[in-house]
């Protein structure tokens, strides 16, 4: 057992960190704040993509830390001014391969039309050696751009091939076509948009395919997953009116190009927004919001498409909760899905409304639930909730597996931020960040991670500072190594100036490191 610093007993950990890591202030004074992380193929290094993290007041860094002690080691700059004094690169996606780093988001170039200066948008993806060096960079120009601040291209998925050969992106662009009347807001019109994946040369930077597809709606990318032997690749979309569609590419590896083999989309009467994809032995599967509970609250589904885009299976699931002997069914909020090949894993959280509520507290118990389902059947295979005596909300944030056991990092906290009531008051600025250790064969938790970084409060005139108290620990972003099963979670923490402080310096980054063996 494990003291979690600034917590009394009896809170505890049964699962203490491996190492821990604060960094300071940026060079401008300000937090680096966490964007994306990722852990070298051979699991020696972590790097953690953050802005305000070099000299460029604007810019990004790659920070590269020492995965067996948290020990900084270099940060390699990702310019905000990456095109000249006219260009804006704002960066939030990173993979790595073998001697690779790649970073990739949407760059902004001040352009000269007929009509006057505009802001062209399009995809920017660069490439480094783990040492800094830059090997090469790519900007995607739809063919839209430079056609008015309304097109452009944003990407918002980036992965590498399991081969190492090729550096995919994808994202939306936008086409020609006559504006099209806003789904949400009559008064407005948006134009229309496709979906744009481009294949890249790992070692050069050359385009080597881009395939473009409408599905007829304006759309957002909800992720990307290649199928386990690496020729197939899955895209999963979602519209503005919620409806989900899958693209299923084949034979990546072809000099032209790959094939488009289907697409299929869900009707969102019953599956509605998508927000997460993943490949199966013999399709995939995309993870999101049912609504197909004959109780009629939000619920986790899960569609399973087989390898010629047929429906397989379609599950689904509500917690179902207990108050004074009656039952009720939650609403429950899908966050993050994975797959180890045997069993469908879907984290979120569900919304009770307990007895505190009963009396008169505004605001529902919020669940963290981490449920099971057969790749095969869709049977539901287990369900674990997480409950923390004190603490009403639980979010889980994101999920991985690895070695037979599946992780859920998420925060807890006594304050509710679904509450839009004046009139609350959130009894303590707590908040944890909790990682579950959880079986995947039983789903039986296995251990418990709580983390919070203790802070001391700093008055004026006042030496020493107060005690330290209990912090406000913030998800950033996490990964997990597959084969040394470390997980690493990028987080905001509290400052020990947290009265004093300006706005820009109230927290710092903090790397915390999990031995998941």
């Amino acid at each position: 057992m494990c003291q979690t610093p600034g917590l009394p007993s009896p809170v505890q950990d049964d699962w203490c960190e491996r190492w821990m890591t604060k960094r300071g202030l940026g060079p401008h004074g300000v937090t680096e704040v966490p964007r994306a992380a990722a852990t070298s193929t051979d699991g020696s290094e972590v790097y953690v993509l953050a802005h305000a993290a070099t000299s460029d007041p604007l810019g990004a860094g790659i920070l590269a830390f020492d995965a067996a002690t948290g020990a900084w080691r270099r940060t390699i700059p990702v310019p905000y001014r990456f095109l000249g004094p006219q260009s804006e690169f704002f960066s939030y996606l990173l993979a790595t391969g073998d001697d690779l780093l790649v970073v990739s988001g949407y760059v902004r170039v001040r352009v000269e039309t007929p009509d006057g200066f505009t802001r062209q948008t399009n995809f920017l993806t660069v490439a480094y050696s783990p040492t800094g060096e830059l090997r090469w960079w790519s900007r995607y120009e739809g063919p839209m751009s430079g056609r008015g601040a309304d097109h452009g291209d944003w990407p918002g998925s980036l992965t590498i091939s399991p081969d190492g050969a090729q550096v995919i992106v994808t994202g939306i662009s936008t086409r020609p076509g006559d504006y099209q009347p806003h789904p949400w807001y009559r008064d407005l019109s948006v134009a229309p948009d496709e979906v744009a994946t481009i294949s890249y040369d790992t070692s050069t930077g050359s385009e080597r395919w881009l395939e473009r597809f409408d599905t007829g709606d304006l759309e957002f990318t909800y992720g990307m997953t290649i199928g386990p032997r690496g020729d197939a690749l899955y895209i999963n979309t979602m519209s503005w009116e919620f409806e989900s569609t899958v693209l299923a590419y084949g034979d990546l590896g072809h000099p032209e190009g790959p094939d488009l083999l289907w697409s299929h989309a869900e009707d969102p009467s019953s599956f509605l927004a998508p927000v997460a994809i993943a490949s199966t032995s013999d399709g995939v599967v995309v993870g999101g919001y049912s609504l197909s509970n004959p109780s009629g609250t939000l619920d986790y589904g899960v569609v399973a498409l087989d390898a010629h885009g047929k429906v397989r299976w379609r599950a689904n699931h509500s917690n179902v909760y207990t108050i004074l002997g009656t039952d009720y069914t939650s609403s429950d909020i899908p966050v993050a899905m994975a797959t180890d090949g045997d069993r469908i894993y879907v984290t979120g959280y569900a919304f009770e409304w307990d007895a505190a509520y009963a009396i008169g507290d505004p605001s529902p118990s919020i669940i963290g639930s981490t449920v099971a389902f057969d790749v095969a059947s869709g049977a539901l295979a287990w369900q674990r909730i997480y409950r923390f005596p004190g603490h009403r909300a639980h979010f889980p944030t994101s999920i991985h597996t690895a070695g037979g056991r599946v992780y859920v990092p998420a925060m807890d906290s006594e304050c509710n931020f679904y509450v839009r009531d004046a009139s609350y008051y959130c009894k303590s600025t707590t908040i944890n960040l909790v990682t579950l250790d959880i079986d995947a064969s039983t789903g039986a938790v296995r251990r418990v991670a709580r983390f919070n970084h203790a802070r001391s409060v700093a008055l004026p005139a006042l030496q020493p500072s107060l005690p330290t108290a209990p912090g406000f620990n913030i998800f950033g972003t996490s990964d997990l190594h597959p084969d040394t099963q470390q997980m690493t979670i990028a987080a905001l923490l509290d400052s020990p100036c947290i009265d004093t402080c300006l706005p820009g310096a109230r927290y710092r980054m903090g790397l915390i490191s999990y031995d998941g063996s």
